[in-house]
């Protein structure tokens, strides 16, 4: 007993001791989790996030671990999608690591085959990033992308029945299957197998998944006791495929899904004349069961059932594709010229489809049916219409005129011209102009000039222009000629003589008291409103020279200055050039002395020559003035006899307008003609000399002129001998 309890003693002591032990070691333990539980906070800060691409783990079990581990899925340790899958741009560079199913075939990716995920991969991937596509050209036949058997259809497919029907899943090694139109026989003992693309196959089947090589119209045999076989023979087969010999009046089928079917005596397809006949529509019959697009809708024909009815059919007997619907009824209700909804944009823009109620089209101005700028028009019309639409498309009934294009072109608060508190200024909508009339757009000729407003008036630069003035002297509105007289008019007493058009550059005329010349060197000219030439009468006075009393000629004058009768050459215009001339007649003579013809013609009737050489007045006073004579015989062109009729410095003087008014040519001249009188030198000589008596040399118009002052001086007007050459 006593051995007892020593052993029992002992055996405390050492549980004691095993429980003290214990103690310390869960103290120990509790220390140690609270350290780690509890880490220094800047330690714990440099510690990396622990995510798929640094967790030690082959997470999308292609066999590579994390970003270190060569895992083309992470793009560095710290990848941002926590993810060893490629993604992005790296999601089709690694078709075979992007967890897509790219194939179809209802396996994704590559994986390791002693990873935990092998055998779940797609065979067609033999690693994540060298394979370009998930198909294994070289792998079994329903995963190697390509259409092994000709069919049409390629490898398994896991949805959708596009792959091919002969696959059961990806590691088949065959496309072909059960199916007699896939399976690689000749059910029919034809020589033709299976469906092939490019129809090498058997006519009678029309696709991979046709369950029979042997149709009706393809079997050798007369199915529908017509005495014909199959196809072509049977007019009933429509192929070989065709699997009724039956045409479509006596297949029992309702062919044209009118409600309708076969060729019976009553009750019967309207379409079917016969049993015979092939079809159920008959393209001479009712419009709503011939097959046709009669009314241009898209849509023909009755059907019981389906989108292809024509709404405006009421039943295969309906002779017309057209109903009561706005968009189908074959009326233009909206009266812009275009009807119902066709096809191919051909009908009313208005109409979305022939069931449409409405041919407007809200969406569009020009077709709402609504006058949408306040004109009192609506839309386009085939007539009618607001002129502001184009067409039914146009989306704007404004039109690019001012009074039609919604704008206050004139800033007077008014805008284009309506029906009610439009501009006052717009005549109508096709009206250009906002503003109030002006002289160029007017219609009126507010310059008398026989043109109106812009473009015909040449003084409108623009319709806008105030003024049909315009710049030229018989346009400008001014006196620029100072005769009164302004501008031409085509009627009126202000109208200037001297303007022939609107576009004359000059108000003088041709007449000597409108030229703007001093013709009879007076130092005046023409006919003024005020300090003209006094001898002027009036603009239409051809003669600035005063006529003497008692001494107006009643004798006309010629118009010719010439005789013709008697001709010299000579450079009259002094231009190096010699025209052909003729000497002066007495009555020129009287024009270049610048004297009136009236002083050298007098009255018929006279009286004492006043000691003079030649008729005289009534008075006896006789007509010579400065020693002048008369001479009224309009026939004789030679001077009057008796010598000088005037001094040699008289007869120069009058030719001061051919000398330029050169004193020192008169005087030259006048020593000239005063040696010929004095029969010191012949008149050619003499004026030969004074006509070279200049630092240019030989001027031609100056000798002409001398020879004239000769004549005169000597009392006759022949030539004193040829001209000489310079």
């Amino acid at each position: 007993m006593a051995r007892v309890r020593s052993q029992l003693g002992g055996v405390s002591a050492i549980r004691r001791t095993s429980a003290r032990l214990g103690l310390l070691l869960l103290f120990l333990l509790a220390t140690f989790l609270g350290q780690a539980a509890s880490p220094d906070p800047a330690a714990a800060a440099t510690l990396p996030a622990i995510n798929a691409c640094n967790n030690n783990l082959d997470d999308d079990g292609d066999g590579l671990t994390d970003f270190s581990g060569g895992d083309l899925g992470c793009t560095d340790a710290q990848d941002k999608d926590s993810s060893e899958i490629a993604t992005g741009p790296a999601a089709n560079t690694y078709p075979c690591d992007n967890a897509r199913d790219d194939d179809g075939d209802g396996r994704s990716d590559y994986k390791s085959p002693t990873g935990a995920l092998a055998g779940t991969g797609d065979p067609g991937c033999s690693s994540p990033h060298a394979d370009k596509t998930e198909t294994d050209e070289n792998g079994p036949a329903c995963d190697n992308g390509l259409d092994d058997d000709n069919d049409g259809r390629t490898d398994f497919k896991a949805q959708g029945g596009t792959g091919d029907p002969g696959c059961s899943g990806v590691a088949d090694t065959s496309e072909k299957g059960t199916i007699h139109c896939d399976d690689g026989l000749d059910n029919d003992e034809d020589g033709k197998i299976d469906f092939q693309k490019g129809g090498l196959g058997d006519p009678s089947c029309l696709s991979p998944s046709d369950p029979s090589e042997n149709a009706q119209c393809d079997d050798g045999e007369d199915n529908d006791r017509d005495l014909q076989i199959d196809f072509p023979l049977d007019s009933g087969c429509s192929s070989a495929a065709d699997d009724d010999e039956r045409g479509e009046c006596e297949d029992t089928l309702d062919n044209d899904n009118d409600g309708l079917k076969d060729f019976a005596e009553t009750g019967g397809d309207p379409g079917c004349g016969s049993a015979a006949d092939l079809s159920e529509k008959n393209a001479d019959g009712p419009a709503c069961d011939n097959g046709k697009d009669d009314d241009g809708d898209g849509k023909s024909d009755f059907e019981v059932t389906g989108n292809a009815r024509d709404p405006g059919c009421d039943g295969p007997t309906d002779t017309s594709e057209t109903g009561t619907i706005a968009c189908d009824d074959g009326n233009d209700n909206d009266s812009d010229g275009a009807t119902d909804f066709k096809t191919g944009d051909l009908g009313d823009p208005g109409c979305s489809s022939p069931s449409d109620t409405d041919e407007l089209n809200d969406k569009v101005e020009c077709d709402d049916g609504r006058d949408n700028d306040q004109d009192d028009l609506i839309d386009f019309r085939a007539t009618g219409g607001d002129p502001g639409c184009s067409s039914l498309a146009d989306r704007d009934e404004h039109a690019n005129v001012e009074c039609d294009d919604g704008r206050d072109n004139d800033q007077d608060g008014l805008t284009d011209f309506r029906a009610a508190d439009g501009d006052p200024d717009c005549e109508s909508l096709t009206d250009d102009d906002e503003s109030a009339p002006v002289a160029c757009n007017d219609e009126a000729d507010n310059d008398r000039d026989g043109l109106i407003d812009h473009p015909d008036d040449p003084g409108c630069a623009n319709p806008k222009d105030t003024d049909e003035r315009g710049t030229d002297d018989c346009d400008n509105g001014k006196d620029d000629d100072g005769d009164g007289k302004s501008d031409f008019e085509v009627s009126g007493n202000a109208r200037d003589p001297g303007c022939d058009s609107p576009t004359d550059s000059s108000e003088f005329g041709t007449v000597q008291c409108d030229d703007g010349e001093d013709n009879d060197a007076d130092n005046s000219k023409d006919f003024r409103a005020a300090g003209g030439d006094p001898d002027c009468e009036s603009l239409t006075d051809d003669d600035e020279r005063a006529a003497v009393a008692g001494c107006e000629s009643d004798q006309p004058e010629t118009n010719s200055r010439r005789d013709p009768s008697s001709s010299e050459s000579i450079d009259e215009n002094d231009n190096g050039e010699t025209e052909t001339s003729t000497p002066l007649t007495f009555r020129e003579f009287s024009r270049a002395l610048g004297v009136s013809a009236a002083v050298l013609d007098c009255p018929e009737e006279g009286g004492n020559d006043g000691g003079g050489n030649g008729q005289g007045d009534d008075d006896g006073r006789g007509c010579s003035r400065g020693g002048r004579t008369c001479h009224n015989d309009p026939t004789d062109d030679s001077l009057p006899p008796g010598g000088n009729i005037l001094p040699p410095s008289n007869s120069c003087t009058l030719f001061r307008q051919n000398f330029g008014g050169n004193s020192a040519k008169l005087g030259q001249c006048g020593s000239a003609t005063q040696q010929v009188l004095t029969g010191l030198s012949t008149a050619e000589v003499a004026c030969e000399g004074f006509s070279k008596q200049r630092p240019e040399g030989f001027k031609r118009s100056d000798y002409e002129a001398c020879l004239r002052a000769v004549q005169l001086s000597l009392g006759s007007t022949k030539p004193a001998s040829t001209p000489p050459t310079p």
